[in-house]
């Protein structure tokens, strides 16, 4: 990972962005949503137990071809990433969470859903910050590459997160994280005391 050049770093995007669109068309084939996440609150899907059991229904599906996915496309790639996908629980205790909390659940699904899988890049470089790679992210998400991308930065985590959706709101996003080296020990505990377990490819 140490050798990535920002060329490199930004194919591993185009890269995933494709993965992305690619495993959506092939489960929208046997299991469509049926749900646009963009218009959808987590309200909406709490209060409703017709849409929470059209939603349980795709989400069992879809973690089920998740892991299909992975070991079939995923592991052919040499992209040398961190991935993890997101334990039911967690997911669970996410939009009970956005749905007590401050929110009242009132945030689409396609934000609050939107790490079911992760991944991650740890660089040599910091891109906190950099001008260069914060215009790289504009023009990835003027092309619709990439749809959404902030930079969290305290004491106990330092990250750029990235979210891939597609060009459809019955896609659900996956994230990308880009970790700097040095930021790597205190990241790593921040996300323990998370219950965030990535897995080396």
């Amino acid at each position: 990972i140490g050798e990535y050049r920002m060329d490199e770093i930004i194919e591993i995007i185009e890269k995933i962005n494709e993965l992305h669109i690619c495993f959506n068309q092939r489960l929208q084939k046997s299991f469509p949503s049926r749900i646009n996440y963009s218009k959808n609150q987590v309200n909406h899907l709490m209060d409703s137990s017709e849409l929470k059991k059209i939603f349980l229904d795709y989400i069992e599906n879809y973690y089920q071809e998740l892991k299909i996915f992975i070991q079939s496309e995923l592991y052919k790639l040499d992209l040398n990433l961190d991935f993890r996908i997101k334990e039911r629980e967690s997911l669970d205790d996410k939009l009970d969470r956005y749905y007590h909390g401050k929110e009242k659940g009132k945030m689409p699904l396609q934000k609050c859903v939107n790490d079911i899988f992760g991944l991650r890049i740890i660089t040599p470089f910091n891109l906190i910050g950099s001008k260069e790679f914060a215009n790289i992210c504009k023009e990835l998400k003027d092309k619709k590459i990439i749809y959404f991308y902030y930079t969290r930065h305290d004491d106990k985590y330092n990250g750029i997160h990235i979210y891939f959706k597609g060009k459809s709101n019955n896609y659900l996003p996956w994230e990308l994280q880009l970790w700097y080296t040095e930021h790597e020990t205190d990241n790593r505990k921040s996300h323990a005391e998370h219950k965030q377990g990535y897995l080396r490819r």
